[in-house]
């Protein structure tokens, strides 16, 4: 150990968090739903304050793969039967729809942070009920 020694940790060129997008916590695998975060807790709007909180203290976007069946405002999956476990009989529940608006806010107020991408839709992909590991 000299005091000559300079260590220099370079910062990652990107950081990635998937399954972002989700409204329930509930890892759903063991019935037949997605994987999911496996949070003890619904995710609120200030999840998304976090990850432009991560970023700043970064100084770097962090990329948020967002699984976006939970998002869909009319149902319209309802059209895709494999994207989810209802198949054609998909609806969201309208309970979020409020902590949604403030985190699609969050998320515009803060795209300098959040990079949006897609990680899925439903995040697996069901075929004659049965869930399959891809989509």
């Amino acid at each position: 150990m000299s005091n000559n020694i300079i260590i220099q940790i370079p910062m990652p060129l990107i950081i990635s968090i998937e399954d972002v997008g989700w409204w329930s916590g509930k890892n759903g695998s063991a019935f037949n739903q997605p994987y999911r975060t496996g949070m003890q807790r619904d995710h609120i709007p200030e999840d998304y304050t976090a990850l432009a909180a991560l970023g700043k203290g970064l100084d770097m976007r962090i990329l948020a793969g967002f699984v976006l069946c939970e998002w869909d405002k009319t149902n319209l999956l309802r059209q895709v039967p494999s994207a989810t476990w209802m198949a054609d009989k998909w609806r969201v529940s309208e309970k979020n729809r409020d902590l949604k608006e403030k985190a699609a806010w969050i998320i515009n107020k803060e795209k300098q942070k959040i990079e949006f991408g897609l990680h899925g839709v439903g995040h697996e992909f069901w075929t004659k009920g049965g869930m399959e590991r891809s989509e």
